[in-house]
Protein backbone atom coordinates (compact mmCIF):
# COMPACT_ATOMS: atom_id res chain seq x y z
CA UNK A 1 0.00 0.00 0.00
CA UNK A 2 3.12 2.23 0.68
CA UNK A 3 3.66 2.14 -3.32
CA UNK A 4 0.16 3.35 -3.99
CA UNK A 5 0.02 5.99 -1.65
CA UNK A 6 3.26 7.62 -2.93
CA UNK A 7 1.78 7.50 -6.57
CA UNK A 8 -1.39 8.75 -5.08
CA UNK A 9 -3.44 5.75 -6.29
CA UNK A 10 -6.88 4.60 -4.32
CA UNK A 11 -5.49 1.33 -2.26
CA UNK A 12 -7.37 -0.63 0.07
CA UNK A 13 -5.96 -3.92 1.90
CA UNK A 14 -8.11 -7.16 0.59
CA UNK A 15 -7.68 -10.11 2.19
CA UNK A 16 -7.64 -13.09 -0.40
CA UNK A 17 -8.43 -16.92 -0.68
CA UNK A 18 -5.84 -16.33 -3.07
CA UNK A 19 -2.70 -18.10 -2.46
CA UNK A 20 -1.28 -18.50 -5.51
CA UNK A 21 2.90 -18.90 -5.47
CA UNK A 22 3.31 -16.52 -2.08
CA UNK A 23 1.05 -19.71 0.07
CA UNK A 24 4.02 -21.69 -0.87
CA UNK A 25 6.45 -19.53 -0.40
CA UNK A 26 5.62 -18.00 2.95
CA UNK A 27 5.88 -21.53 4.30
CA UNK A 28 9.27 -21.25 4.92
CA UNK A 29 9.13 -17.81 6.65
CA UNK A 30 9.79 -15.66 3.63
CA UNK A 31 7.66 -12.55 3.57
CA UNK A 32 5.80 -12.39 0.32
CA UNK A 33 2.36 -9.88 -0.88
CA UNK A 34 0.39 -10.17 -3.61
CA UNK A 35 -0.47 -7.22 -5.97
CA UNK A 36 -4.39 -7.32 -7.32
CA UNK A 37 -5.53 -4.39 -10.12
CA UNK A 38 -9.02 -4.39 -11.15
CA UNK A 39 -10.78 -7.00 -13.07
CA UNK A 40 -14.41 -5.09 -15.26
CA UNK A 41 -17.44 -6.77 -13.25
CA UNK A 42 -15.18 -8.56 -10.58
CA UNK A 43 -14.26 -11.08 -13.27
CA UNK A 44 -11.50 -13.23 -12.39
CA UNK A 45 -10.32 -16.72 -13.68
CA UNK A 46 -12.44 -16.59 -16.65
CA UNK A 47 -12.80 -16.15 -20.37
CA UNK A 48 -14.70 -12.99 -19.57
CA UNK A 49 -12.37 -11.79 -17.37
CA UNK A 50 -10.83 -8.32 -18.63
CA UNK A 51 -8.20 -5.23 -16.70
CA UNK A 52 -7.82 -2.22 -18.37
CA UNK A 53 -4.35 -1.40 -19.67
CA UNK A 54 -3.99 1.52 -17.61
CA UNK A 55 -4.85 -1.10 -14.36
CA UNK A 56 -2.19 -3.11 -15.89
CA UNK A 57 0.28 -0.38 -16.27
CA UNK A 58 -0.22 0.70 -12.72
CA UNK A 59 0.22 -2.79 -11.46
CA UNK A 60 3.55 -3.14 -13.32
CA UNK A 61 4.54 0.02 -11.38
CA UNK A 62 3.32 -0.67 -8.17
CA UNK A 63 5.96 -4.22 -8.97
CA UNK A 64 8.43 -2.40 -10.39
CA UNK A 65 8.35 0.14 -7.55
CA UNK A 66 8.02 -2.87 -4.54
CA UNK A 67 11.27 -4.77 -6.02
CA UNK A 68 13.40 -0.89 -6.04
CA UNK A 69 12.46 -0.29 -2.25
CA UNK A 70 12.96 -4.09 -0.83
CA UNK A 71 16.51 -3.32 -2.97
CA UNK A 72 17.26 -0.38 -0.93
CA UNK A 73 16.22 -2.44 2.34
Amino acid sequence: ARVGSEMRWSTKRLPSGAGHDAQNISRHNIPTGMIFVPSQDGISHNPNEWTDWDDCSRGVEALYRSVLEIDQA
